[in-house]
Parts: C-alpha cells; sequence; structure tokens
C-alpha cells in the first residue's frame, strides 16, 4: 500500500485490556485490516468514543494505523502484541497471521468485503441467523467453474443452513461480471446455496446489477445488496432474493 501519512504512536501507554477490546483486537486480526469507522459502526455507540479508545489502543502498540486520505478513515491492522494478547486470552486464532501489505487500489474492495463480514457476523446478535464460517477467496464448490468467489460463507438464515457464495462489485465491471455471472448460472441453483453481491455506487449501477443476474439465470439464487444495507445499525435482515424484485416490478406493471 502507498502509505500517504503513518500514524505514528505516542510514548508506550499502559492499557489494561477489556472485553470489547478484545473482540476487537479478534475482528481485526480474522480481518486483517479494518476501518477505524468500520469499528466504530460494530463496537460503538459514539464515534468519538471509538476515535479515542482506538488511539489508546494504537499508543499501547496493540495496533498500526495507516492514513489512506485526509478524509478517509485509518485502516487498522493488529501488531504482534496484539496476537500474542489474543492468545494469551485463549482466543483460537488458528492460521491468522500479520497482514501483509496492500496495494492502495484494493482498499475499496477489501473494505467492502469485510463490510459484508461484520453484517454477516452481526446477524446473530439481531436474531436473523449465525456466521459458522468465513473463507476468503475459497474455491468450495465452484472449482470445477473456474469461479474464485471473494469469499465463501458457511452461514444459517433462520433454520436452515447452508453456503452462500459473496461477490463484491465496486462498480468497475462490466463485460467481466457479466462473464463471471453467467457462470455462476452453470452451478446455480443448488439446494441451500446463494450467490450475495454487494454493489457500491447508486441506484442505477443497481439497477445494472441486477439485470445481469437475470440474464444469467441467477435471480433465484441472489440476494443484491446496496451498501447501506449492510452498514446500517441496527442489523437489518437480508435483503429478498433478486426474483422477488422482479416479480413485484412485474405486477406493478401489469396493474
Amino acid at each position: 500500500m502507498t502509505r500517504r501519512k503513518r500514524c505514528i504512536p505516542s510514548e508506550r501507554e499502559r492499557v489494561q485490556l477489556t472485553p470489547r477490546d478484545l473482540l476487537i483486537l479478534e475482528a481485526i486480526a480474522r480481518c486483517q485490516f479494518l476501518s477505524s469507522l468500520q469499528v466504530a459502526r460494530t463496537y460503538f455507540t459514539s464515534h468519538d468514543r471509538a476515535l479515542h479508545r482506538l488511539r489508546q489502543l494504537i499508543d499501547a502498540r496493540y495496533l498500526n494505523a495507516t492514513m489512506l486520505a485526509s478524509r478517509e478513515p485509518n485502516l487498522l491492522s493488529c501488531t504482534r502484541r496484539a496476537l500474542d494478547a489474543l492468545v494469551d486470552d485463549g482466543v483460537a486464532l488458528g492460521g491468522v497471521r500479520l497482514p501483509s501489505p496492500v496495494r492502495a487500489s484494493a482498499v475499496p474492495h477489501l473494505v467492502l468485503t469485510n463490510d459484508l463480514r461484520l453484517y454477516s457476523a452481526s446477524l446473530n446478535a439481531a436474531g436473523f441467523g449465525e456466521l459458522l464460517e468465513w473463507n476468503v477467496a475459497e474455491l468450495g464448490a465452484a472449482r470445477g467453474n473456474g469461479l474464485r468467489p471473494d469469499a465463501t460463507v458457511a452461514i444459517r438464515l433462520g433454520r436452515t443452513e447452508g453456503t452462500v457464495y459473496a461477490e463484491i462489485d465496486c462498480g468497475h465491471e462490466g463485460a467481466d461480471l457479466q462473464d463471471k455471472l453467467n457462470r455462476y448460472g452453470k452451478l446455480l441453483p443448488r439446494p441451500t446455496t446463494e450467490l450475495w453481491i454487494v454493489a457500491a455506487g447508486n441506484a442505477k449501477r443497481l439497477d445494472e446489477v441486477a439485470r445481469m443476474c437475470r440474464r444469467a439465470q441467477v435471480d433465484r439464487s441472489t440476494r443484491l445488496f446496496a451498501v447501506a444495507d449492510i452498514n446500517t445499525r441496527p442489523t437489518q435482515p437480508p435483503v429478498p432474493k433478486l426474483f422477488r424484485k422482479f416479480e413485484q416490478q412485474e405486477h406493478e406493471d401489469r396493474g
């Protein structure tokens, strides 16, 4: 990543880690990078309080912070000290490691991917389901079609457990996205398997992606989320599958 400015910790402070601190450190460790805005939205009721506590964790060398731009939230990552603290607290980190540098151009996609991950994790407390497992860029059952989802997710919605293939659209793909959706069309439908797409951009972009899904005949398996759908708190239930939207539009057109 090209760093425009580094947030330099002040002289090391002694910080007593709270249960919330440990949850924040674990989330950042598993996601590799989270923005200060994502942490504030998920773990605090006040953005100012979030920034104050995160500053303390940075000063205590539990977190690194990179400033992307003057008007963008800092990007946070864990230090070795944070990982050691989590292990000491009994957290099973498995294959979690310190993150490798990320290119600046990849940050918007990374942030949106982690927005969806945090949303999926929040479904349990909201009573809509439960995130069972999140695998970044795991091919899973999509391997045979040359597909590489942005994430393969094991999730429970209501009483049903299933698989979600997650795709993040930052608004730049056209023919490439249609080609990918066409390949999903050869894989789906499958029982208890869904495609979740998060699309950045305005209503026109969401409509464009929805039409691509319809052409690929994956609308019966697909939920298309706007960024606000996954970032609104309290957590909202997953949006309906796309075919419901098209059915409603057709009904209104006939009416």
